[in-house]
């Protein structure tokens, strides 16, 4: 067991895996960092990026078999909740980093000379996983499932650079299909490419609604509290991810102190005894 203070969600050491206390929140809906190390097995440890600047080639990868194991374990709604936080994420991280570092925003990154910690962004994970993601939709997931099998099998034990891997993808695609996906401009171009596959998730629609209804609300109206009050009924089947959803609507939707105040009183975020929610809360 790790410290409070582990600096990472997991580690894939081979065989012992390292996962952060701050996993068990109760309800197993943060299990798919499991599954994320899991995944390691193959994109990392079977077959590893060359160099740093083909981190995407680990994590992109990795994020792809998070979601698929999760699909299969909890069903599509659940894996859809998954890739629009997925979604969230980059886009909050590109607002700031195609202002900062447009080169950053990449997935074949040219570190020379750079500290290697500094592609460790969500462009690896994230970017990464939604050009695999728009890959299986081109050529359908029974047609990917067997590339990704004679991939693994071909390259096992063996390191990986990001121009092999396209070559192995330039044999699978069409150039109909190349030009469709855009390849080069997803790896070699900066942010996100227009055609990139939009997560929409049904168990979010009550949350949105949620987020809607508190942000349209006078926090100094007498029935406020009992206008935006969801029953503990249907807020007791929310899972960390819809909290996330949640906090997080509330942001970006510009929440004052009074409704940052009106959701707490309503839901106790405050003392939430889950992390991942107190940590999202108290960085809103």
């Amino acid at each position: 067991v790790l410290p409070p203070s582990f600096p990472f969600g997991g580690m894939e050491n081979p065989r012992l895996t390292f996962l952060t206390p701050t996993v068990v929140v109760g309800d197993r809906s943060l299990v798919s960092l499991i599954a994320h190390e899991l995944a390691h097995s193959w994109s990392g440890n079977l077959v590893t990026n060359a160099t740093w600047n083909d981190f995407w080639v680990n994590e992109g990868f990795t994020v792809y078999f998070e979601m698929r194991i999760m699909e299969q374990l909890y069903g599509q709604d659940f894996a859809d909740m998954l890739e629009a936080l997925s979604y969230d994420d980059l886009q909050n991280e590109l607002a700031s980093m195609l202002e900062e570092d447009p080169e950053a925003t990449k997935l074949k990154q040219d570190l020379v000379g750079r500290n290697p910690d500094d592609g460790v962004t969500a462009i690896p994970y994230d970017k990464g996983f939604h050009f695999l993601r728009l890959c299986e939709n081109t050529v359908g997931r029974e047609n990917w499932d067997v590339f990704l099998k004679e991939y693994f099998d071909k390259y096992k034990f063996k390191t990986m650079v990001t121009e092999v891997f396209l070559q192995e993808l330039a044999a699978l695609l069409t150039q109909e299909q190349w030009n469709e996906i855009g390849v080069e401009q997803w790896v070699y171009g900066t942010g996100l490419p227009v055609n990139c596959p939009f997560p929409a998730s049904n168990r979010f629609i009550q949350v949105d609604q949620a987020v809607k209804m508190m942000l349209t609300t006078d926090p100094l109206d007498a029935n406020a509290k009992s206008l935006v009050y969801l029953d503990q009924e249907v807020t007791i089947r929310w899972s960390t991810h819809e909290w996330l959803r949640y906090v997080r609507g509330l942001e970006a939707g510009g929440a004052s102190e009074g409704h940052y105040a009106l959701a707490d009183f309503n839901y106790g975020l405050s003392g939430s005894p889950n992390p991942e929610i107190v940590a999202a809360w108290y960085t809103a």
